[in-house]
């Protein structure tokens, strides 16, 4: 399988779309700082942050592996979920002496970005990591952020049914919907029903709001109040209602949402193993930006769709990715 390549730089989100590799031009390089690189990436070791033992963490770290030279060294730590954990890793991925730090998960940058300033880190699986500063110039990622049209697209596949979308973001985090994102989703046969969220207070009253008028509920990547605990609460509502709930994560759908659609993390590892290569080549990497993986992934909880009556045809089945 290909891997296609995006980068995003921090000064136009938007980017560039590739199908042969990193788009990089003159002008873009100037706004890049290049990082110079500790001698010590001649030792060839890297530490392997995750930040918990969720599957996809695991299948994304299998796959860097496995693309890595046979004498590379890794060293792994995880945090199991816990944020206060990431002072005790860190000081042992320091003490490792490891040339670069792969960190797996928002919990896992996050702790290597306040912990480990002074080590290449490449981050991945994180959502939405400009909303959290994950910018310094010893870092580079992987964006788990879809594109709406690319989410748009295969839910029409798996599931054509569904006509009238609503759509939940968080303005302050994200943009809203363009008009061609509109006019793309009418062209596939959805109407869309955007309802902005500026605080998670808002989310149960506006959640029954747009509910009448729905009959499928998207979550779009990149909203920082979608919590744990308002995920729980979204996903709840919409069951008690009969709404198809479809989400951005494996582990949404693993929870309940009906569907997801989601980077795979098998692409995921390649790319990041791309990246430590040319880090330990010490080869020109745009330290501080993200890059984006285009190839997708679909998950399906047909114990959900039991419960909503929704029929699961072996089409639908053989497209999926991952079934709960």
């Amino acid at each position: 399988m290909n891997t296609q390549y995006t980068l995003i730089s921090a000064q136009n989100e938007s980017g560039n779309f590739s199908r042969l590799g990193y788009i990089v031009t003159c002008v873009t390089l100037a706004f890049f700082t290049t990082l110079s690189l500790p001698s010590n990436l001649l030792a060839q070791k890297v530490a392997i942050l995750q930040s918990s033992d969720a599957y996809s963490y695991k299948v994304a770290i299998q796959s860097f592996k496995k693309q890595m030279a046979p004498d590379i060294t890794f060293v792994e730590y995880n945090l199991d979920g816990a944020t206060t954990l990431g002072k005790q890793q860190a000081q042992k991925i320091s003490d490792s002496d490891a040339s670069i730090v792969l960190a797996i998960g928002l919990k896992a940058a996050m702790a290597a970005k306040v912990e480990l300033p002074d080590i290449p880190i490449i981050y991945a699986m994180v959502l939405n990591p400009k909303g959290y500063d994950l910018n310094g110039k010893n870092m580079i990622g992987v964006s788990h952020q879809i594109a709406f049209l690319s989410q748009l697209n295969s839910l029409k596949v798996v599931f054509p049914d569904i006509s009238r979308l609503g759509v939940m973001h968080d303005p302050n985090k994200m943009s809203p919907l363009t008009k061609q994102d509109i006019q793309n989703a009418a062209e596939l046969g959805f109407t869309v029903i955007e309802k902005p969220i500026s605080n998670e207070k808002a989310i149960p009253k506006i959640l029954r709001d747009i509910i009448p008028d729905i009959d499928g509920l998207m979550l779009i990547s990149g909203t920082t109040l979608l919590t744990q605990e308002s995920f729980a609460f979204i996903l709840k509502e919409t069951l008690e209602q009969r709404i198809p709930l479809f989400g951005f994560s494996s582990l949404m759908t693993q929870s309940g949402a009906l569907c997801s659609i989601a980077h795979s993390p098998i692409d995921v590892g390649h790319t990041v193993a791309e990246l430590a290569k040319k880090a330990f080549n010490q080869s020109f990497l745009p330290w501080g930006s993200t890059i984006s993986v285009q190839q997708q992934t679909i998950s399906l909880n047909i114990h959900t769709a039991e419960y909503l009556n929704i029929p699961i045809t072996e089409k639908i089945v053989n497209r999926a990715d991952e079934i709960f």
